[in-house]
Order: structure tokens, then sequence, then C-alpha cells
């Protein structure tokens, strides 16, 4: 699967923001509180609804409350995504009581809602289920791993095979847990690593830093900008001041003029 465009209409501090992804590693980079979790959140959300799994009812987990809109706009948004060479989208609304999903066919618009078979005993669609060919459990333990932090790709590992070994009590009886582990493995290996310089990690990861050595050149270029900005407006002050001086002076000399020529006439007349 390649995503390809997320659409937040109206998710957490998000409104109308559209972002789109390119084939590849995609980095989305950030300051604290910028919404990087956000978006993590809201692939999340689009997939499975932000749903508990294994229960007929409808029992909401707690991020459906946490990204519901800051502005009361619409709660909801749109990815697109190919998947089997097949391009996809997904409209989902995440209003209680109000939720509904739809999956197109992007290329023709045509409605596929009533053929996508998710195996879910829930209301709500849950296209992940579908698309991805597991639940929201595997999907959070495995693929959507988020908040690790800057761990070493051992730890990394530990860490998803420590998830993995606590969610198997819970998850589909038909998992192969040493399949997943050797796909993702697979797949770590080819993203590569931070040292594997012409991999694609390796190659983003230097990107980033060189993106991160011009932000600091350009926040260089704008203190200095700005430098000399407030001086130019303090010349431009001084300036003002002594233009007006010049004109006082100015005046007093055009009245000293005058008073001088009038003293001159009264002597001739003398």
């Amino acid at each position: 699967m390649i995503i390809k465009e997320l659409n937040l209409i109206g998710f957490g501090k998000f409104n109308n923001r559209i972002i789109k992804l390119k084939d590849g590693l995609n980095i989305v980079y950030g300051e604290n509180e910028a919404g990087k979790t956000t978006i993590h959140n809201f692939i999340h959300g689009m997939f499975y609804g932000f749903l508990k799994p294994y229960v007929t009812r409808t029992i909401y987990l707690e991020e459906h409350a946490k990204y519901a809109p800051w502005n009361q706009v619409q709660y909801s948004g749109i990815i697109r995504f190919n998947h089997d060479n097949r391009d996809y989208r997904i409209e989902r609304e995440f209003t209680k009581g109000q939720e509904k999903t739809s999956v197109f066919l992007d290329s023709t618009g045509e409605d596929i809602t009533q053929d996508i078979d998710t195996g879910s005993v829930g209301k709500v669609l849950q296209p992940g289920n579908h698309f991805f060919g597991f639940n929201n459990a595997v999907f959070t333990n495995t693929i959507s791993i988020g908040q690790l932090g800057n761990r070493t790709d051992e730890v990394l590992a530990n860490e998803v095979r420590e998830r993995l070994a606590n969610a198997s009590e819970t998850l589909d009886e038909n998992l192969d847990l040493d399949k997943g582990l050797g796909a993702l493995e697979g797949s770590i290996k080819d993203i590569g690593t931070i040292r594997a310089s012409t991999s694609p990690y390796g190659k983003s990861y230097a990107k980033l830093n060189k993106l991160k050595e011009e932000k600091k050149s350009i926040l260089e270029l704008k203190d200095e900008y700005d430098s000399l900005l407030a001086n130019m407006e303090a010349c431009d002050r001084d300036l003002e001041i002594m233009l007006e001086g010049l004109k006082e002076l100015e005046v007093r000399l055009s009245k000293a003029d005058i008073l001088s020529k009038h003293k001159l006439l009264l002597e001739i007349k003398d």
C-alpha cells in the first residue's frame, strides 16, 4: 500500500489541511505539538475509526474524543492510497451518531463500500480489516506503532517483538507471528539504517540533517535581517528628527532674513 494524500477536514488542531505524500519513505517532521502524533492517529482513525476491537457494540477508544476538532468544524477526513495498483479513497465522518464511512475507486469515483469485506461485527465500517488483512489490535501493535522515541534498531526490534507477544493472546488465531516478524524485519532491511547512506532511511536521514542545517542558516540570516531592519528603522527615526530640525532652522532663518531686510529698509528711509 502507498498512502498518497491525507485530507484532515476537521481533526484535532487541523482544519482543511491537505498533506500530499510521495512514493518511498516520507518523514513528517516538526517541533513539539506541531501535530505529528495527530497525523499518525488520523491514518489509524481513517482505516479503523477508533473502535474497540472484539466487541459487538460500538465502543469508542479515548482517541475518538481526543481528536474531535477544536473549533467545532466537521469531524471528518479523507485518505487516498494505492493498493494492489488501484487507487482508492476513504471518506469518514467521525461524529458520534452520524458516523459514516465510504470507500471509492478514486480513478472513477465509483462507490464500492458494499464490496468491502471487513469481517467486522460492529456497525461502523473498518476498511483496514479489508486492505491490511487484520484488525485494529494487530495494526496498532505492528505497522502503526507510535511513540517509540529515539530507540536504537536493536531496542526498536525488541520492543516490536514485546508488543506482539503481549498482543498474541488476543490476536486472530490464524495470525502467524513468526511470519509477521519476518515480514517486518524484511521491511526494516529494505528501509535500511542511518549508517547505510545509500538506503532510503540513510538518504532521508541525510536529507533531514541537510534541511536542519538550511533551517539554521535561514534563521541566522533572519536574525541578521531583523537586526539590520531595526537599525534602518532607528536611522529613519533619526533622519525624521533631523529633517524636522532643519525645517525649524529654515523657518527661523527666513524670519531673520525678513527682519534684516525690514531693518535695512527703515535705515534707508531715515
